[in-house]
């Protein structure tokens, strides 16, 4: 196998949804083995900023398509200052299923959807996002 271009794009936003700071780098990703292709200090990237109100998300493109995506929290779960979203949804009835779209003012960690099954069949598609 060779080696895949591609581009890093990393950005830190706060949880209002307010981005931070971004950065985007493009590199070479040797096949079948794992390295580092960045690295930041943690006071460097956070300049002052609090950890328990930023989250890190980074994002891996090969020929501009997101091939991997990954979220980084500075702190446990139970310590981060996390805002009460507004979530909204639309649900659009389509040919074999429904379109569901959720919208947030702030960061929304966890959102999920869910159905009351009612059958078997249905309780095997029941979807998490």
């Amino acid at each position: 196998m060779q080696p895949v271009a591609a581009q890093l794009e990393l950005s830190l936003f706060d949880f209002e949804g307010k981005k931070l700071w971004s950065q985007q780098q493009q590199i070479e990703v040797a096949a079948l083995k794992s390295q580092s292709y960045l690295t930041i200090p943690i006071a460097t990237l956070l300049a002052g900023k609090d950890a328990r109100g930023v989250v890190l998300f980074s994002e891996l493109l090969v020929g501009g398509k997101a091939v991997s995506s990954n979220e980084h929290f500075f702190g446990a779960y139970k310590n981060l200052s996390l805002p009460r979203p507004q979530i909204t949804s639309e649900v659009v009835a389509m040919r074999g299923g429904f379109k569901i779209s959720l919208s947030t003012d702030k960061f929304a960690r966890a959102v999920c959807t869910w159905r009351r099954p009612t059958t078997l069949d249905s309780l095997r598609t029941t979807t998490s996002i």
